[in-house]
């Protein structure tokens, strides 16, 4: 009989009753080299055996191998036998997962599968082989939104952006900014070189501050987000890469900038000419943008502004301020964004005389 037991004290039985395995594997600490996993082995069988225990491990939906522990002879005394993964050789295989794993990081949430096979010298029926689903936090996850992977971006003061799929309060984020070597992953700048920001935050969102060490134009960065709940890892994200880069100031096309839009913030001045440019992420399946325009000069609320439709997640806006009723030139507007969650966004804006805007 084969006990796995794992982060969800899961049970695989097999049809050898003299050999039990018990396999311990916690998902909320860091792996080290020394200590993966921890064995015990319960030789019933009523004799020394001398045999070879295998361990794979890899992710459920893609296949992708993540680690080999390997011990082609081992021997297992009578009753109980305690191994750890110091006792094996160990063997990474070439892709992302394998790299997080070998770096000391936490897992991804998700699906893995481990199978452990035992090969018993004596034994002419073959090896037994069990293998088992290991669920890491799979209600929970979180996926990073803005800048997009190996993005290209015209400003060296990023909103970085995630999505979280729990709104527990409780949940701390920790984001991770690191040079970038354009030849090596992105989790090997993560794990190994100097941080340029490492900070526990409770929102989703970042705006990279002025007073942080100056992101520069043309170098890579790697991010990378943890979620907490006090000290236990729920999840981690993917880990993306950003170039900041300078916009061609004389191309005579308009800026196509889309700023996205943050909570509880004032979000600035987006205008373009006429245009008031900016991005909403609609989270709440909204069909259209509620939203009011307010002349901060007078307190008075502009009447009937444009519909703005919405469509499921990350919305480019154009506002065209040639809607918007009564606009007076020299006039400070503010732009209140308000979503179903009762979330509030804002910007603010200058007005141009009519006969300033592009008809």
């Amino acid at each position: 009989m084969v006990f796995a037991c794992l982060a969800a004290s899961t049970t695989v039985l097999s049809q050898n009753p003299e050999y039990h395995i018990v396999t311990t594997y916690q998902s909320s600490v860091n792996f080290s080299l020394t200590d993966i996993f921890s064995f015990s082995v319960n030789n019933l069988s009523g004799q020394v055996t001398n045999c070879k225990l295998e361990i794979k491990m890899e992710e459920s939906r893609t296949h992708l191998p993540i680690i080999l522990l390997l011990n082609n002879n081992l021997k297992l005394e009578k009753g109980s036998n305690n191994f750890s993964s110091s006792d094996f050789s160990d063997s990474y295989f070439s892709n992302d997962l394998s790299s997080s794993f070998r770096m000391g990081q936490p897992f991804q949430s998700g699906n893995f599968e481990i199978c452990i096979t035992l090969t018993l010298q004596q034994n002419v029926e073959g090896p037994i082989n069990e293998c088992t689903e290991l669920n890491l936090s799979d209600e929970f996850f979180i996926h990073l939104l803005q800048p997009d992977d190996r993005e290209e971006i015209e400003t060296v003061n990023p909103l970085l952006q995630w999505y979280s799929s729990s709104n527990d309060p409780s949940i701390t984020y920790r984001l991770i900014l690191a040079p970038l070597d354009p030849l090596r992953h992105p989790e090997d700048a993560i794990a190994r070189h100097l941080k340029f920001i490492e900070l526990d935050i409770n929102d989703n969102q970042f705006l990279y501050p002025l007073n942080a060490p100056e992101l520069e134009y043309g170098k890579h960065y790697a991010w990378q987000v943890i979620a907490l709940k006090g000290t236990d890892v729920l999840g981690l994200s993917e880990a993306w890469s950003f170039t900041p880069v300078h916009y061609d100031l004389q191309k005579d096309d308009p800026k196509d900038c889309y700023r996205i839009v943050t909570k509880n913030q004032n979000n600035g001045n987006y205008l373009y000419g006429n245009v008031m440019k900016f991005a909403y992420e609609n989270r709440t399946r909204e069909s259209h943008l509620n939203y009011t325009v307010k002349d901060l000069t007078t307190d008075q609320l502009i009447d009937q502004p444009p519909i703005i439709e919405l469509k499921p997640g990350l919305n480019k806006i154009d506002l065209q301020l040639k809607l918007l009723n009564g606009l007076k030139e020299g006039h400070q507007y503010l732009i209140r964004i308000r979503n179903k969650d009762n979330e509030v966004c804002q910007l603010t804006f200058n007005a141009y005389a009519k006969s300033k805007m592009k008809q």
